[in-house]
């Protein structure tokens, strides 16, 4: 078997060969390839459509299906092995001439196709669905379950290979496989998010056309009946008119009977007796509704104004018009519908949730489920330096060209900002439940307020305390509210609400709970794993456990410092046995990072030191060195002075440190200003040895080369750089989490606005 060689067709031969075997069917006789059916190629277009197997047609309207196929053994196995050997190029083409192997099952009961769109083979399905003729039965198109190629598509989440499926059939949408599922049912058992979406979207778009249809219908129905009731009441008002002509010529005559049966007669020869008068079909009328009636029902004849008001759109059966046309109506379960939400949410893909809310509000307050997720997942603002870096030009720049760490920026605030509206959304909802009295809000808002101050959600407390005040008393099953939750889960944000001057914090400097602990015992707890993980290292965790102490220590009465709970331990004694860990691998972190950076100083010491020694080009007989006078050399001094002294600095506050006690306290404030100043020198000590090597450089070997001064530069400052980019993190690391506070900060909202509150007491213990 060969493949194809050439895939370009000549004048002489429109239809290029894929194989010998190929030819010789094209020679034979047609009833062993395609029955009753012919291809045609046009010389002036490369690819036109099949020509349908009229055959298969005729087998597909008296509902029989071909258990055989009509596709030649050689053919099938031209695909097979085209398939095995991923020629697609050559599976396109033969799926493009040969009709019947669209629905040839290949591998394991799969066609072609099926296997094409569940490895994302999309460029070959559009080619095989832009070749093929527009009546192709899709939905005919199945593998051994049954499944059609968009079964499959829903499966791998292939949203592409759906979109191309559904433009070219609709019909794919609502087919069943074997087990009496439809493709969105299988997107919906396998999770695809985008591709669920989309499928909605679809059903959506189809059901809007079904109904337009059905209305226009309805309004052609109605302008017909309009137009016939018109009509009768014509012919009744001229009757009634002629009458009256004849009572007048009556009365004028002066009752003379020849007269009266002479214009009886004429008027009786102008007209013939209504239907309803004489009990006897009218042809006439007869003929004028058919004549009217037709050029209505084709959409032709001119629109005539409603009579008696029928000929306007009447509500349907439950008073609810066209307007009425809702999403849930054909959309899934509501509860399949809230469920494809949450795991939307619950995978941070906050378009796809957008869209499902929009679409469908009726999932966002089906259950708590989805407050629930959003509180969960929901992503957090920009940081300082992140808001700072960001509107720069460079790093505009420097998105578009797609620099990974600002599109990751970029991202985050696209998701910040989505997530909002969703959560906006989600409250309205529920809020507008509430008003019908149809739900309790503690049902909908206890959970979600406790989850989000766990997890730091600052944005979801406040808009559940905007939309219901009194969740600020809402308590879990251990008796904590959210701020005592917000002290044992680290989340500062929500913490930061007792900073507003109307929260009522003096609740809470002698709040305690069941087991006696008050709120120094809760923050000596360990923070969660995930928590400590934010921080760099395991000096700066420890330094913010310590941080969170001393702020707590702030709101507390001094006296419950040395308070017990019932197990006879004070906060600082809790704070000890849950953190010794953590102190010891503070201090070997520490440790490690002062010895690595110490070792780095002392080499480059002793480097420009010698280099000092040793001037480049050497000295003069009186000891003055020769390139005294060039500028390169005043710079090679400056630069190797720097370096010797900053290195110097460095490798003496490495060496404070790790001569250091390592006492707790010392992880506050102490050790991580001496790791700041030991790794600012080294970088600086760093930089200025490298332009001193670059100035040498350049008065021994490039003194009449200037050309060579743009490379000397380029390479001189790369070791520099890649200090930077993998030092400079910790560094800001260093710097914020010990000059920068993260407590303090006001709320956002005026709480003096929400009317929980505080001038009323309604928050106490």
């Amino acid at each position: 078997m060969g493949y194809i060689g050439d895939t370009t067709a000549n004048d002489s031969d429109p239809m290029p060969m894929v194989s010998s075997t190929e030819s010789r069917q094209n020679t034979d006789s047609s009833s062993s390839v395609n029955e009753g059916s012919s291809v045609q190629r046009s010389s002036s277009q490369n690819s036109p459509p099949i020509e349908v197997d009229k055959k298969s047609e005729r087998k597909a309207e008296n509902g029989k299906t071909e258990t055989k196929s009509s596709l030649p053994k050689e053919i099938a196995n031209d695909l097979k092995e085209a398939i095995a050997n991923e020629y697609w190029d050559t599976v396109s083409l033969l799926l493009s001439w040969h009709r019947n192997a669209i629905k040839e099952q290949i591998n394991d009961g799969n066609t072609a196709l099926h296997i094409a769109v569940g490895i994302g083979l999309n460029d070959v399905i559009r080619s095989v669905l832009s070749y093929t003729a527009g009546n192709l039965d899709l939905t005919g198109i199945i593998n051994n379950d049954g499944s059609t190629l968009l079964h499959i598509a829903a499966i791998v989440g292939n949203t592409d290979a759906a979109e191309l499926l559904v433009r070219k059939d609709p019909n794919l949408l609502h087919t069943f496989d074997k087990n009496k599922k439809k493709p969105f049912d299988k997107a919906y058992e396998n999770m695809q998010l985008h591709t669920i979406a989309y499928l909605l979207e679809a059903i959506e778009k189809e059901e809007k056309k079904k109904k337009d249809a059905e209305e226009q219908e309805k309004k052609k129905a109605a302008r017909v009946e309009g137009k016939k009731k018109k009509d009768k009441g014509e012919r009744k008002d001229k009757g009634a008119s002629d009458e009256d002509k004849d009572k007048t010529l009556e009365s004028v005559l002066g009752g003379h009977g020849k007269s009266k049966e002479a214009a009886a007669d004429d008027r009786k020869g102008k007209e013939e007796p209504d239907d309803d008068r004489t009990g006897k079909e009218g042809p006439d009328d007869d003929d004028d509704e058919k004549q009217n009636e037709e050029p209505d029902v084709d959409g032709k004849g001119d629109e005539e104004p409603d009579v008696d008001g029928k000929g306007q759109e009447e509500p349907d059966g439950d008073g609810k018009g066209k307007e009425a046309f809702k999403v849930s109506d054909h959309l899934p379960h509501v509860e399949i519908g809230a469920n494809v939400l949450v795991n939307a949410i619950s995978a941070k893909e906050y378009e796809v949730a957008l869209d499902l809310v929009t679409k469908n509000s009726e999932y966002a307050a089906s259950n708590d489920e989805v407050l629930m997720a959003i509180a969960r997942t929901f992503p957090s603002e920009l940081g300082y330096v992140e808001t700072l870096f960001y509107p720069i030009p460079a790093a505009m720049v420097a998105m578009r060209v797609g620099a990974s760490p600002i599109r990751n920026i970029e991202k985050k605030k696209e998701d910040y900002e989505v997530a909002k509206k969703v959560l906006n959304l989600v409250c309205d909802k529920i809020k507008g439940i509430k008003e019908k009295g149809a739900c309790d809000y503690e049902y909908f808002y206890r959970g979600p307020i406790l989850e989000a101050a766990c997890q730091n959600a600052y944005d979801v407390v406040v808009e559940i305390l905007k939309k219901w005040p009194e969740a600020i008393m809402c308590k879990d099953e251990n008796g904590y509210d959210i701020i005592q939750l917000a002290t044992i889960h680290r989340s500062e944000k929500v913490y930061n609400l007792i900073y507003d001057p109307h929260f009522p914090k003096s609740d809470y400097r002698t709040k305690k709970d069941s087991s006696g602990n008050n709120m120094l015992h809760l923050v000596g707890r360990l923070a969660p794993s995930n928590k400590l993980k934010l921080s760099t290292g395991a000096a700066l965790q420890l330094q913010s456990e310590l941080q969170w102490r001393e702020e707590v220590k702030k709101l507390v009465f001094p006296s419950f410092a040395t308070k017990e709970n019932i197990f006879k331990d004070t906060p600082d004694m809790v704070f000890t046995k849950e953190h010794e860990n953590l102190v010891k691998e503070g201090e070997k972190w520490i440790k490690t990072v002062a010895e690595s950076c110490s070792i780095a100083a002392a080499l480059i010491t002793t480097i420009v030191f010698a280099a000092a020694i040793t001037v480049p080009g050497g000295s003069g007989q009186e000891g003055v060195p020769v390139f005294m006078k060039e500028v390169a050399f005043t710079i090679f001094a400056i630069a190797d002075a720097i370096s010797l002294f900053s290195s110097a600095t460095a490798l003496l506050v490495f060496i404070s440190i790790l001569t250091a006690r390592f006492a707790e306290q010392d992880f506050v404030k102490r050790l991580p200003r001496r790791l700041i100043i030991g790794l600012c020198t080294l970088l600086l000590s760093t930089t200025a040895m490298m332009v001193a090597f670059g100035a040498t450089l350049f008065l021994v070997f490039c003194h009449d080369k200037l050309w060579m001064l743009a490379p000397l530069c380029s390479l001189a400052f790369l070791p520099i750089a890649i200090f930077f980019i993998l030092q400079f993190p910790l560094i800001i690391d260093l710097f914020r989490s010990t000059y920068i506070s993260k407590f303090g900060k006001s709320s956002k909202i005026n709480l003096n606005d929400i009317p929980f509150f505080f001038s009323k007491g309604v928050v106490r213990n």
